[in-house]
């Protein structure tokens, strides 16, 4: 039997996703909804499967994560946040710190194949979230995307081309580049447009 277990600080979500997973041949634990009674639970318990409120996990260097991985290697974690701030996650995701990520507005047939998909070994990311990725990344550079993160977390060029390492001139050359190809005229115009893609700036890992 599989066990899962879900942390989600909103009861009302909580006991909805258990209600909903239910009908998987699984062992469903929905206690835990903050970060103490989490490792508490696992301490003493068993899980194959973390869903996980992506609230629940901040901290800037994301030591959360690496504590739960020490707890169990072979846990597989799937982050539930929402559309203004899954940018951050979803780098996790590339980075191998977590296996899985929905919204939490997702139906719950996601939820269902996210599980199914992770136990396979494999990573998952909602439709909806590959989506919106994909219409961005067509666009930005890595690079880029840095500058962008740094700019609305309040840097001027001078302090973001003292974190990145570049000269001043290469960042006025990104933020050009980038208000081009986003069609964007001021930083208001991109601390918007990076809200509506997921980079809330309580999220960035910069």
């Amino acid at each position: 039997m599989r066990h899962i277990v879900i942390a989600e600080q909103q009861e009302l979500l909580r006991m909805g996703l258990q209600y909903s997973l239910e009908s998987l041949i699984a062992d469903i634990n929905s206690k835990p909804s903050d970060f103490s009674e989490l490792t508490t639970l696992l301490n003493e318990n068993q899980c194959d499967v973390l869903l996980i409120d992506h609230s629940i996990l901040y901290d800037p260097k994301h030591e959360s994560l690496h504590v739960l991985k020490e707890l169990n290697t072979k846990m597989k974690i799937i982050v539930t946040t929402t559309k203004d701030c899954f940018f951050n996650f979803y780098l996790l995701l590339q980075q191998g710190l977590i296996d899985g990520l929905c919204l939490k507005s997702d139906d719950i047939d996601i939820f269902h194949q996210a599980i199914n998909v992770v136990l396979d070994g494999k990573c998952f990311i909602s439709e909806t979230l590959s989506t919106k990725l994909e219409r961005r990344e067509n666009k930005l550079t890595p690079k880029e995307l840095q500058v962008i993160e740094l700019l609305v977390l309040g840097l001027n060029n001078k302090e973001v081309a003292h974190t990145l390492n570049n000269s001043e001139r290469t960042i006025n050359v990104h933020r050009s580049n980038i208000m081009h190809k986003l069609n964007l005229s001021n930083v208001v115009e991109l601390i918007n447009y990076a809200y509506q893609n997921g980079m809330s700036k309580l999220n960035f890992c910069y």
